[in-house]
């Protein structure tokens, strides 16, 4: 199994707890999100990073593309080049790294 795939199952990006971490972070800046295409983009902003056999070079990168292939599929296009450029104006990488922080602890210090 490669490193991505076990984030997204059991890791940092775990996909059933790390939405809500995000979630919670988008809260503290934005207020509460009522929107479920909101909530959506919480879920699918990471499953990119499936199969990827590294997180931190060029492919893990581009894991944001998946979601926002998905996120256009369902709602209408998306600009979705990598996350260092076009995301990282995107008020979903504002709450990212607060989820992060926030699941790092709340699972590491119980």
């Amino acid at each position: 199994m490669r490193v991505g795939t076990k984030s997204v199952i059991f890791g940092v990006h775990a996909i059933l707890v790390h939405p809500f971490f995000v979630a919670y972070a988008w809260s503290r800046l934005f207020g509460f999100p009522c929107d479920p295409r909101l909530w959506l983009a919480f879920v699918v902003h990471d499953v990119g990073y499936l199969g990827k056999s590294n997180m931190e070079g060029p492919e893990g990168q581009q894991h944001v593309v998946l979601g926002g292939r998905i996120m256009g599929w369902l709602f209408g296009p998306f600009v979705v080049e990598n996350k260092r450029t076009v995301l990282w104006r995107s008020p979903l990488c504002g709450a990212e790294p607060g989820a992060l922080h926030q699941s790092l602890v709340a699972l590491t210090f119980p």
